[in-house]
């Protein structure tokens, strides 16, 4: 019996050994979406839009893509699908000239967002103002051969292979799928250029966005991969394909363009072209292995954007978002995906020191925070993250890197300090932690603090000024230096002498001499008075010697040999007065 279970229990025991390893791989996404997401998450606003009713439902359909469930995305409460669009008066915002040019296909992009967020529901009952999505579309529809435009009247050319590209799209998104998308995929048949592309109306040069748009509208309108428009509007795609593996506009164009390289790509994911799972066939790779999908990781900044071109930034809002649904594999139209991620967009702490109400006995702190951003975003940000205390930056002094913040202060009074941490991410996100600590013990010492072991110190020095000498006011008994005579013992730089004793009032209101009892002379007054006698004929040596020296100096400066070194006694007066100290001194 254990021989016939030993394969089963060894295939067990390998499933359940490799099942964080392919619970890793299934949870990966493609490279440059979270750093992505991370920056479309730091775009948005208080009421749950990301800037308006033009983005929002781009945002909606890139965080879908992204298979991420828009309504869990939130600023304060609020998200962009139940808060912002189910509570937008969407007629008025689709007539609202300065931000939309074409009702129809934003109805259409409404409708998709609605899909892509799993509320299909909220179609036929949408706004503030309740309205159905689909009713208020179809009303942009040619009766005669089914095309959608923006205009309601006369030729109805303008925008007319665009729009009815969307609504195609979205009416097959809602499952409408009657006469109203087939007229309208027969419509579009008709109006493929001879070269196989689409142009935004009937007239106008064929160019990328149409056509890749076009094919996905083929696709969901019943086309096959294999289908000759499908095929014609691949080929044309293929033939505009740039070194670098991008895309341009328009034929003409000598750049890829992020968004252009974004439409094409949904166009050949829909056409089969790109595998979904990020593979790119030799077809599609240029010259160094330059594929779409590099060409676009090469626009990505590190705050998350994608610019329009290579040092261009045009909308990057717009951009962002229609390259996360090319990076994210998805094709138009999409659903909510059936496992979603659930990622916090703002950076994290690990651990922040010290803990709320900690107590200090003297105002030495050390304030410290570990922290990352989330897996695979943009990462922190150390020009952005910042430190506060009692309300004055301290960001200048503090030691901050990608994972840590350390601030020493050795000056904190006695009392309560508040400090808050900020942290940043490079797309914008942020988060904050605020402590307050309490300095029990006394003021802080003048006396510097010494610099840690192994390092320098993390903070300028205490603005409280050293005990420096200077010299003492005439009044001031109590701290009188003697700076006229030399000190009888060596004196440490930077701490000032020992005054010498005050002078005490004797009982009979007379001074006590330095060193005698009262009374008569001392032998302190003797040998004052000795000095005080002999002060004139130092005088005297004492300029002998300095003009004996300049002559000295001037005969060397004349070249001749200076005297010798004499007598015995003009060495001793030499060494009298060439004694160091006895000429110069200097004041501690």
């Amino acid at each position: 019996m254990i021989k016939k279970l030993w394969p089963a229990l060894a295939l067990a025991f390998v499933v359940l050994a490799l099942a964080p390893l392919l619970a890793i791989a299934s949870s990966s996404r493609p490279a440059g979406v979270v750093p992505a997401l991370d920056y479309l998450h730091a775009k948005q606003i208080a009421d749950g839009s990301f800037g308006g009713s033009d983005l929002t439902p781009w945002v909606i359909l890139a965080i879908s893509a992204a298979r991420e469930n828009p309504i869990g995305w939130q600023i304060a409460g609020k998200d962009p699908v139940l808060d912002y669009l189910q509570n937008l008066n969407l007629e008025q915002a689709a007539g609202n000239a300065a931000t939309q040019t074409n009702p129809p296909a934003f109805y259409a992009k409404t409708i998709l967002a609605f899909v892509a967020a799993g509320r299909t529901d909220l179609i036929y009952h949408a706004g503030s103002v309740r309205i159905d999505l689909i009713a208020k579309l179809l009303a942009y529809r040619d009766a005669g051969d089914g095309h959608f435009s923006p205009q309601t009247s006369g030729s109805r050319s303008y925008a007319s292979i665009n729009t009815t590209v969307w609504a195609v799209i979205a009416l097959h998104a809602a499952g409408e799928n009657g006469t109203y998308l087939s007229d309208a995929v027969t419509w579009l048949r008709g109006e493929q250029g001879g070269g196989g592309g689409f142009a935004s109306q009937p007239g106008l040069v064929e160019d990328v966005d149409d056509t890749a748009a076009a094919i996905q509208a083929l696709r969901a309108g019943g086309l096959g991969t294999g289908s000759a428009p499908v095929a014609n509007a691949v080929a044309f795609l293929h033939g505009l394909q740039r070194s670098d593996g991008g895309f341009p506009s328009w034929p003409t164009d000598t750049h890829s363009y992020a968004e252009s390289t974004a439409w094409a790509i949904q166009g050949l994911l829909a056409a089969g072209e790109l595998p979904a799972d990020g593979s790119t066939p030799s077809k599609w790779v240029k010259a160094g292995g330059a594929t779409p999908y590099r060409c676009l990781r090469r626009l990505q900044l590190s705050s998350g954007l994608f610019q329009h071109r290579t040092g261009v930034t045009a909308n990057p809002v717009l951009t962002t978002a229609e390259v996360v649904i090319a990076l994210s594999r998805r094709s138009f139209p999409f659903g909510r995906a059936s496992t979603l991620f659930s990622p916090a967009y703002r950076p994290h702490f690990k651990s922040v020191s010290p803990a709320q109400g900690a107590r200090f006995s003297s105002g030495s702190v050390t304030i410290k925070a570990s922290y990352a951003d989330n897996s695979g975003g943009s990462g922190i940000s150390t020009k952005l993250t910042t430190i506060t205390v009692d309300g004055r930056s301290e960001t200048a002094r503090a030691s901050i890197a990608a994972g840590s913040l350390i601030l020493h202060r050795n000056d904190f009074a006695s009392g309560t300090h508040t400090f808050v941490i900020k942290l940043a991410d490079k797309a914008g996100n942020t988060r904050s932690v605020t402590r307050q600590f309490t300095v029990s013990g006394p003021a802080p010492s003048s006396t510097p603090t010494s610099t840690p072991t192994g390092g320098t110190t993390p903070y300028p020095p205490s603005t409280t000024p050293t005990t420096t000498y200077t010299s003492p006011s005439p009044t001031s008994t109590s701290t009188m230096y003697r700076t006229n005579y030399p000190s009888p013992s060596p004196s440490v730089a930077g701490v000032p002498m020992s005054p010498p004793p005050s002078s005490s009032p004797s009982p009979s209101g007379g001074a006590t001499p330095v060193g005698g009892s009262g009374g008569g002379p001392s032998g302190g007054t003797y040998a004052g008075i000795a000095l005080l006698a002999m002060l004139p004929i130092g005088a005297s040596m004492s300029y002998l010697s300095y003009r004996r020296r300049l002559g000295l100096l001037g005969d060397a400066g004349k070249g001749r040999a200076l005297a010798s070194q004499g007598t015995a006694w003009s060495g001793f007066r030499r060494r009298l007065f060439g004694v160091p100290g006895l000429s110069h001194f200097t004041r501690r």
